[in-house]
């Protein structure tokens, strides 16, 4: 289980040392074998957030408070070693945004993922593309065609 606790980044000015707050406060709860998706607008923090739970911030970025605990351990308690050879990539994993493989902001999203869900998974583990409209739903949207 991943778990967030009031996960506060900002962005450290170096000529300024004025602090922008990226992340304020998030809290979050990823069971083990859950895919997570971060949808948002440009800049709302979604890239900054998987480089947290990897531990990859760079400066000017920095951890300013809370928690990421996963499987029961606080991975900022870990030695970079260790996290690198038994959580990074292994356990905890990001697919990171590219600005060619987005989504096109004029097309409806359900058709896409509908489609993927009922292309990866095999009817008997639950495929079939009834987790998509599942999906939708969780999130108070409505697919506006069918795919």
């Amino acid at each position: 289980m991943l778990s967030i606790r009031n996960l506060r980044v900002v962005y450290r000015m170096p000529d300024t040392g004025f602090e922008v707050r990226a992340l304020r406060g998030v809290d979050l709860d990823v069971k083990r074998g859950v895919l997570l998706g971060l949808v948002g607008e440009s800049g709302s923090g979604k890239s900054t957030l998987a480089m947290a739970v990897m531990r990859l911030l760079k400066p000017p970025a920095y951890l300013k408070s809370g928690e990421i605990v996963l499987d029961g351990v606080n991975i900022f308690t870990l030695d970079e070693s260790v996290f690198d050879k038994e959580y990074r990539w292994r356990r905890v994993a990001y697919v990171p945004q590219a600005s060619q493989n987005a989504l096109n902001p004029t097309m409806n999203v359900f058709g896409p993922l509908h489609r993927h869900c009922k292309s990866s998974r095999p009817r008997r583990q639950g495929g079939g593309g009834e987790e998509s409209t599942a999906a939708f739903a969780r999130g108070g949207l409505r697919p506006r065609q069918s795919p």
